[in-house]
């Protein structure tokens, strides 16, 4: 399952998750780790985010992570739990979230209907993930003013991930919002674009398992199967 992906939990499975996540923690607020995790808001369940678990792999489990829409004392309710594949319904990755219709409530969501322009126009493979993601999945308002917008593209020749770049860098200054465009790598990894082009001799790459630093050079002889 690709990074950043959301899922679809059974409502077992969200049980199991919190149940799991009453007996790890200290919970000073149970009622809103279970409103997040099980009840969910105004009808809708939040989904899990795929994650690496940092804590340990656990077998036949997925480790997912749990963001509340609503921040307390400034910041989100992030929750860490694990979950079986019997009880996932359903893995709705980045570029999925990206073709589903958003609002235009805050700056980085208008923002990103003019991003997904430009990538039809470019024939550009964009994803979209983090709190835009949750919100567009959701309809919950998971963006406020100051929200950025995490994007991931699809391997392509280098000129053209330049070029779509240097329009997001136009999108986030007409919007005053930051753009976060990270790169997936046919070898798996996810690098963000920026690095990419700062010409550092590594890039710091990430997986579902692992981060771990790849050779800038490595990244460019990935790429050149796309010039052909």
């Amino acid at each position: 399952m690709q990074r950043h992906s959301l899922l679809a939990i059974t409502n077992e499975g969200r049980e199991r998750a919190f149940k799991q996540v009453e007996r790890s923690y200290l919970l000073k607020n149970s009622g809103l780790v279970r409103k997040l995790i099980v009840e969910g808001y105004e009808g809708v369940k939040v989904p899990g985010i795929i994650r690496r678990a940092e804590e340990g792999k656990v077998a036949g489990k997925i480790a997912v992570g749990f963001s509340s829409p609503m921040r307390y004392k400034n910041s989100r309710l992030r929750i860490p739990a694990f979950i079986s594949e019997r009880e996932l319904i359903r893995v709705i990755t980045p570029y999925e979230v990206m073709r589903q219709s958003g609002s235009h409530r805050t700056k980085c969501l208008k923002a990103l209907q003019q991003v997904k322009a430009v990538a039809q126009d470019m024939k550009i493979k964009v994803g979209i993930w983090g709190s835009c993601a949750l919100e567009v999945c959701t309809g919950l308002p998971y963006t406020d003013e100051e929200s950025d917008l995490d994007l991931l593209i699809g391997a392509n020749h280098l000129s053209k991930i330049e070029e779509f770049y240097k329009a997001l860098e136009a999108i986030g200054e007409r919007w005053e919002c930051k753009i976060d465009l990270e790169l997936n790598l046919p070898i798996g990894y996810d690098v963000k674009v920026a690095e990419l082009f700062r010409f550092t001799e590594d890039v710091l790459g990430k997986n579902r398992d692992e981060v771990r630093l790849i050779p800038r050079e490595n990244i460019l002889n990935m790429l050149k199967i796309f010039e052909q």
